[in-house]
């Protein structure tokens, strides 16, 4: 039986940046079956990033932060390193178009982040956590905020137009559990993170604002380059 290829793809290990390496490392797998792809993971996001790549036992999953990913790799061979890593680097590049300097890094096509970005989303849960939450609010007519109050990186209410009822993100919550919530809401609304990275590729609500004045204001024409309205 031949052995398949190990092929290690580093990154920056937010969930965020996770989630935009997703279309990378299922095109490396789509080029060449007989491998396997290794990424990285913070343990807090380890939940998150196993559920993203579960449908595939090609992709392999290792608990490791920052410094622990610098010493896996100086101890352990690798048929290949793909690293976006930007490492101390200026990164210009990235300010103008985002998640697709990774891409552009590492010579793949930008359209890769969108094209074979994949999913495959636990629509049961999903609905039943849509369920739970819009009957704690007594309505289906809602508003999603992500913000992060315990960094003082807050969304300023009176840029919101609406007065409806807000369902926020919470770290008790699954992040992919979440979709079908800010799929049904009416508008959504959040700041320099995970779900705007996830939003980037895939806009599955038309009225997403992200508030770059609450952190992150540099990257505002990044992210209007990714189809997002910004406020400011």
């Amino acid at each position: 039986m031949l052995e398949k290829k190990k092929i290690f793809v580093k990154n920056h290990l937010g969930l965020g940046d996770c989630i935009a390496h997703n279309g990378m490392v299922r095109k490396i797998l789509h080029d060449d079956p007989n491998c396997e792809v290794y990424i990285a993971s913070k343990i807090h996001n380890y939940e998150n990033i196993s559920f993203m790549y579960r449908d595939n036992t090609s992709i392999k999953i290792l608990k490791l932060d920052d410094l622990e990913t610098n010493q896996h790799l100086m101890h352990n061979k690798y048929d290949k390193i793909i690293s976006s890593h930007f490492e101390g680097e200026p990164n210009y590049e990235y300010l103008e178009i985002g998640d697709d300097a990774f891409y552009t890094k590492t010579g793949f096509d930008p359209k890769v982040r969108r094209e074979f970005f994949f999913i495959e989303r636990d629509y049961e849960k999903e609905i039943n956590l849509y369920k739970k939450l819009t009957s704690e609010i007594g309505t289906e007519d809602y508003i999603f905020i992500h913000e992060k109050p315990e960094q003082n990186i807050v969304i300023n209410r009176e840029k919101i137009k609406t007065n409806l009822p807000i369902i926020y993100a919470k770290s008790e919550y699954g992040f992919f559990d979440l979709l079908t919530i800010i799929e049904k809401a009416k508008e959504v609304h959040v700041i320099s993170s995970c779900f705007l990275s996830y939003l980037m590729i895939d806009k599955i609500n038309e009225k997403v604002y992200a508030h770059m004045y609450a952190d992150r204001s540099d990257l505002t024409n990044m992210i209007k380059y990714n189809n997002i309205d910004v406020v400011l």
